[in-house]
């Protein structure tokens, strides 16, 4: 008895070994047969067909209207010249109300970044760390795609076909919003990671007036996950792009989350009085769990408009 326990313990190390192999050689099929990555760049040209698509299904008048909304500027009160028979009287407040009412001056729009195809000079990768791996350099030139939807205009940035950003911005007396929801976009190993975003509240993006603002937090879900962003206005600056000037507004947003599934995330916008975006810098790290363990995610990336011009 004694002579076939090592026997017994032998076949079981031979099987445990075996085990092992099979479950290596499994990954490595799954990584090359099952889950192949891929990173497919998405064309200007085929940007500019999908916005003309999308465009053409939009009607003209809810397209001029969701665009701008109507600010209406201070009331102008009628000038009244003396008699010599008759002094000037101060109106009642209840004339005086009635005056302001009377003599409101007609609405000027503001206007949000007119729909179109927008270039950027890009420079950037993302990258997981699961299935020892991959990576997703992006192409020299990115898009970003404007349409008429919601509150005003939905903006979609295609880094690839696997990795997109979708957000709107809306126009309000006090300036240009970023709205409440969005989408952020990647796949990786053929595994689509479709994410919603919805705040509880709108951001002041770029102002009317050019007044100091404090930071804004927002209460975020990302997915199931609570997201809580920071907004900070900085500077605002003259800039010249595509051969004009143009004043420029430095927006940053920040998260820090050092829990056990933490994101550590800087985005730098600057943004025209329209809100398109003329430059992004971005930096973005995280951990987040997952079936086969903990991944972690980097991305880096920097976007340069090339023209105010769009392709139409």
């Amino acid at each position: 008895m004694d002579e076939a326990k090592p026997s017994r313990r032998r076949r079981w190390v031979l099987v445990a070994a075996a085990a092992v192999v099979i479950v290596v050689v499994g990954a490595v099929v799954l990584r090359a047969v099952v889950f192949r990555d891929r990173a497919r760049v998405v064309s200007t040209d085929e940007a500019l067909d999908r916005y003309r698509t999308q465009a053409s299904s939009i009607p003209v008048d809810a397209a001029v209207s969701a665009t701008t909304v109507a600010v209406i500027a201070p009331p102008t009160p009628p000038v009244v010249s003396p008699t010599a028979s008759t002094a000037p009287a101060s109106p009642s407040s209840t004339e005086a109300s009635t005056l302001l009412v009377t003599t409101t001056v007609p609405s000027v729009p503001v206007a949000l970044v007119a729909p179109g195809v927008y270039r950027y000079a890009t420079r950037g990768q993302e990258h997981v760390d699961a299935l020892d791996g991959t990576t997703h350099p992006y192409p020299p030139e990115t898009t970003i795609t404007v349409v008429t939807a919601g509150c005003g205009v939905s903006l979609r940035w295609d880094a690839l076909r696997e990795r997109w950003d979708e957000w709107q911005l809306c126009a309000t007396p006090a300036g240009v919003v970023l709205g409440i929801d969005g989408i952020q976009y990647h796949e990786f190993f053929g595994q689509p990671d479709n994410q919603a975003v919805a705040c509880d509240t709108p951001v002041m993006l770029v102002a009317a007036a050019s007044d100091e603002q404090t930071p804004a937090q927002q209460a975020c879900m990302l997915a199931e996950d609570p997201w809580l962003p920071l907004w900070t206005t900085l500077d605002r600056s003259p800039r010249t792009i595509d051969g004009q000037l143009v004043e420029v507004q430095h927006v940053q947003m920040q998260i820090e989350d050092d829990d056990e599934y933490w994101e550590h995330t800087t985005i730098d916008w600057y943004l025209a009085p329209d809100g398109l975006p003329v430059e992004v810098v971005a930096t973005k790290s995280s951990l987040s769990p997952s079936p086969i363990g903990p991944i972690q995610y980097d991305e880096q990336y920097h976007l340069e408009l090339e023209s105010l011009t769009p392709l139409r």
